[in-house]
């Protein structure tokens, strides 16, 4: 029988954990990797993650505010800084507990996207291999074998959360207001993390015309699910403004012309399309995991997965 066949007929809690531990042997030897590119600074040279006490700090000033007062950036990601405070805890300056922490998110990220899957579609085998295919993408690889990446990680994982949540509060017979504040509460989340996450309330209305549930709405009773989530949007943005001082900084003044501006948006999203159906183009060591230390991969025993092999077995098997 072939395996699509056979995961149908796997128990419920079986599938997930299938999934979790897809998304564990793909990288769990990046527990092993090292500080790398700009975990110097956001890490080893950050006196705001060694105390609790500057959590404060975290919600009142740009990320790299820990440099100087007077910096300029756009980075308002507060959650960020909470996650190294608590890997500086577990740690100190020990790289593997913010290589676990990262880890132990992408599993989870792969269970939210198991059970979004099961609350959109009504193909289970789509669902499950739809969650395989995530927890082993390759392009993954950066966000996870990088402690910076926990900000696309957990941004990510709450995201879809959230998602998930506001599904449950369109259903029948379940307690919608609760679903509906685990939601509000997830996007919050996600945006804390990083700042794409302000597309889900596009996203939740789109849902609501694309996906409509089975019950008849009017166009208030959306509305009124609606709404709250421009209000979290509009409270993050009173967060990050007075940050930030502003909602965004203009940094860089590129001079190109509104059409070379088109033709390289169009280039780029190209290539990440190309990445995301047919992720193979990259370099070997770098879909691995970049920054392990060689000494320590010599002669430890443990078998390094390249998250290209098991993308390519899953995707023959699907």
């Amino acid at each position: 029988m072939p395996l699509a066949a056979k995961i149908g007929k796997v128990p419920v809690g079986c599938r997930y954990l299938a999934v979790a531990a897809v998304a564990f042997v793909c990288y769990v030897q990046t527990a092993r990797y090292d500080f790398v590119y700009d975990d110097a600074l956001q890490i080893v040279l950050n006196p705001r993650i060694r105390s609790f006490s500057n959590v404060g700090a975290a919600f009142t000033e740009n990320f790299w505010g820990f440099i100087s007062p007077h910096s300029i950036s756009n980075y308002f990601r507060p959650l960020q800084t909470i996650i190294y405070m608590i890997a500086y805890a577990l740690g100190g300056l020990w790289p593997a507990p913010y290589h676990w922490i990262n880890i132990v998110m992408h599993v989870f990220a792969s269970l939210a996207v198991l059970w979004l899957g099961l609350l959109l579609l009504s193909n289970l085998k789509a669902s499950i291999w739809g969650a395989f295919l995530f927890a082993a993408h390759p392009m993954h690889t950066e966000n996870v074998a990088w402690i910076a990446g926990i900000t696309d990680i957990g941004c990510g994982l709450f995201f879809f959360l959230s998602l998930g949540a506001y599904l449950r509060a369109r259903q029948k017979n379940s307690p919608s207001a609760m679903w509906l504040s685990c939601s509000l509460v997830a996007f919050l989340i996600a945006l804390l993390f990083k700042e794409m996450a302000f597309t889900l309330p596009v996203v939740v209305v789109l849902l609501d015309y694309l996906i409509p549930e089975e019950s008849t709405e009017t166009f208030s009773a959306k509305l009124k699910r609606w709404l709250p989530f421009f209000a979290v949007f509009a409270f993050y943005s009173v967060l990050r403004m007075n940050a930030l001082g502003v909602f965004a900084h203009r940094m860089v003044h590129i001079p190109i012309g509104a059409g070379d501006r088109f033709l390289t948006t169009i280039y780029f999203v190209g290539r990440y399309l190309q990445d995301l159906i047919a992720p193979f183009r990259g370099s070997l060591p770098f879909q691995r995991g970049f920054g392990s230390r060689p000494q320590e991969r010599a002669g430890t025993g443990v078998l390094e997965v390249d998250t290209t092999v098991v993308y390519r077995l899953l995707c023959a098997q699907a």
